[in-house]
C-alpha cells in the first residue's frame, strides 16, 4: 500500500494506491531498533544509556525484511558503544547512510556514558 487518502470531515478512507513488489528486486526500508536489557554500566557504574538511533534504513530483498533489530545492551559498560555495523540480521541486509549509500564506517546506535553525580 503506497498511499491512503482520507475524507477531511469524517476521517474515512476515500482512496488507496497499491503497488506491486518484485521478490527479486532490492527494496529500501526503515527497521526500528529495540534495546533489550539493562546495561552493566548503568547498573554498577552509574552510567546513562543514550539511544542515538531509533531506526536504521536498510536495503534487502522483500522476503528478508525483519520486524526490528533487537539489540542486547546488557553487557555494555560505561564508555562503550554499539555501532550499526555490530547489528546482525542477515547476510543480504545492508545498512545505509542518510544519503542512501551503504554503511562503511561506524555510526553509533547506542552509547553508555557517565551519569551526573
Amino acid at each position: 500500500m503506497r498511499e491512503v487518502q482520507y475524507d477531511v470531515m469524517t476521517g474515512a478512507p476515500i482512496h488507496v494506491d497499491f503497488g506491486e513488489i518484485s521478490l527479486s528486486e532490492v527494496v529500501r526500508v526503515s527497521i526500528p531498533l529495540h534495546l533489550k536489557g539493562e546495561p552493566e554500566g548503568v547498573k554498577t557504574g552509574g552510567g546513562i544509556l543514550q539511544q542515538m538511533l531509533r531506526s536504521v534504513e536498510v536495503e534487502c530483498l522483500p522476503n528478508e525484511i525483519i520486524d526490528a533489530f533487537n539489540v542486547d545492551v546488557s553487557k555494555l559498560k560505561v564508555g562503550q558503544s554499539i555501532f550499526v555495523r555490530d547489528l546482525t540480521a542477515g547476510r543480504c541486509l545492508h545498512a545505509l547512510h542518510r544519503r542512501g549509500r551503504r554503511h562503511r564506517n561506524g555510526r553509533r546506535a547506542c552509547w553508555c556514558g557517565r551519569g551526573s553525580r
